[in-house]
């Protein structure tokens, strides 16, 4: 039997009920002993609440002190605040009860510069962590990306001390090129990482009647639902703009589903947004949806938007999108574009082209033969990122983790 802590910090419950849930499903299969390490602001949310749900008292829970992530672009105060989360976690570790055989940290990508430099938070305990999203590696693998900044290019040095601490045993990836570059550089400690295929949330819709009713939409409204926390960066003013542009057929209309953060919910209160909410052009759900409304409004939906700003690696919506059968309308930059248009799960367009984003949602309310060809496309795509793998494969990386030290 293993003894397994799991690091999860992040407020919003996105990774807790996304990641953590399905790992620690079948750790506890295994007979694992299961803690969970996460911050007091967390354990409010409703997906800490779906965990105790699922597994009622089988986990026991450590709290992380907070660290205050606002949202900000200032490079100095996100060094800052990934350094305060070092201490955090490290101090966290040292108070556990009892040490454990193997830690898992998900979201490495805020600890991996200070790691680089003062080395694991968890003492000697040999751990595996996700890295979500890093993109120094994007020109060189052919992924479009605007120009790196300072800081971005500064990460891969970061990339490579960090794979050289003795404890990480395996740097956890969603983006498959970042392993491919690993391992086209053979240098030492890129042997450890290892692409994990993301998760959808479901496996398959469970059939819902009049869906679109259910949530107030006109039956005969062709629905592009973005969804999932929502923030400017998932593209919230360029549908807007894309909706409301006159090259936009009027049957199709926007499902906004998510916990909208201060400047999504300035966006959405702008004249213009409300101007298409009076013509029912566009619908929201501003909250955390549980596991039935997140099938509901997937079940409502025609496509699925995932032209984020700026964010040039792996989306779960993206695997969610091609579970459910639905296309997508992706940005034109990133990794998201190049498993889109690799993998026929929908169109790309620059986002700032609204003309071209309103062509393409318009090309995806009249053609349902290209629209059926991409849900056949994504389903095949997403049978490698059901929720079962996803939990499976974490936790042989973590089994092979503890069974490689010695403690």
């Amino acid at each position: 039997m293993h003894k397994l802590t799991i690091f999860e910090t992040e407020p919003s419950g996105h990774h807790l009920i996304l990641h953590v849930r399905h790992i620690m499903r079948e750790a506890l299969s295994r007979g694992w002993q299961v803690r969970l390490a996460t911050s007091e602001r967390a354990t409010k949310d409703r997906a800490f609440h779906i965990l105790r749900e699922d597994f009622g008292d089988r986990f026991e829970v450590s709290i992380v002190r907070d660290i205050r992530n606002e949202e900000t672009t200032a490079d100095g105060r996100k060094v800052l605040e990934h350094f305060q989360r070092w201490r955090a976690y490290r101090d966290a570790y040292r108070a556990l009860p009892e040490k454990p055989d193997v830690v898992y940290s998900v979201s490495l990508e805020k600890l991996d510069l200070p790691m680089s430099v003062l080395g694991s938070p968890f003492g000697r305990t040999p751990f595996c962590g996700l890295l979500l999203v890093r993109y120094f590696h994007c020109p060189e693998m052919g992924i479009k990306t605007e120009p790196l900044r300072p800081r971005e290019r500064l990460m891969e040095p970061v990339f490579w001390r960090l794979l050289r601490i003795k404890y990480l045993k395996t740097l956890l990836t969603l983006d498959p090129k970042l392993a491919e570059f690993a391992a086209k550089k053979k240098r030492g400690g890129g042997e450890k990482v290892r692409y994990l295929p993301d998760i959808a949330s479901f496996a398959e819709l469970t059939p819902v009647d009049d869906a679109k009713g259910k949530l107030g939409i006109p039956t005969d409204r062709f629905v592009v639902l973005n969804f999932g926390a929502m923030t400017p960066r998932k593209g919230l003013q360029e549908l807007v703009e894309a909706l409301d542009h006159p090259d936009c057929p009027e049957r199709v209309v926007g499902l906004f589903a998510g916990r909208q953060d201060i400047a999504a919910a300035e966006l959405m209160s702008a004249p213009r947004v409300q101007g298409l909410r009076e013509q029912e052009r566009l619908f929201e759900i501003n909250r955390f949806l549980d596991s039935e409304e997140e099938n509901l409004v997937f079940q409502a939906a025609d496509a699925v938007w995932v032209g984020y700003r700026r964010f040039y690696g792996m989306s779960g919506v993206l695997v969610q999108a091609a579970a459910a059968r639905r296309p997508v309308v992706a940005n034109d930059e990133g990794l998201i574009s190049h498993l889109v248009e690799s993998n026929g799960l929908g169109l790309i367009a620059d986002i700032d082209d609204h003309a071209a984003v309103a062509n393409a949602l318009s090309r995806l309310a009249s053609d349902q033969e290209f629209v059926a060809e991409c849900g056949r496309r994504g389903s095949s795509f997403a049978e490698d990122h059901t929720p079962t793998l996803f939990g499976k494969r974490v936790c042989d990386y973590i089994a092979a983790a503890a069974e490689r030290s010695s403690f």
